[in-house]
């Protein structure tokens, strides 16, 4: 059963899921309110070129869920994130 035709079987009041690039929503499916989240990091290197090489973490691949409402995480900060030094103490401070 593809994804949309269980979102609109079951109806849940929301939907949220991994995306292959980009995020994708609010998207609505009846009475479902349905976010994909971006890549979480994209590769270091795309045909060939630089790409990434930072390997930062890109905006819209996190978001915030609490029990009525979703946002994507797209603030600054989220480029000081990387995943080949990722420095929790110092991110944190």
């Amino acid at each position: 059963m593809k994804m949309t035709a269980l979102l609109e079987r079951l109806q849940p009041r929301m939907h949220v899921s991994g995306h292959y690039h980009h995020e994708n929503g609010p998207r609505r499916y009846g009475a479902t309110v349905s976010y994909a989240l971006g890549q979480l990091v994209q590769p270091k290197v795309k045909g060939g070129e630089p790409f990434n090489p930072r390997q930062e973490v890109m905006p819209g691949s996190i978001g915030l869920l609490d029990t009525e409402t979703f946002e994507y995480v797209r603030d600054s900060w989220l480029a000081d994130v990387r995943g080949d030094e990722l420095d929790l103490v110092r991110l944190l401070s």
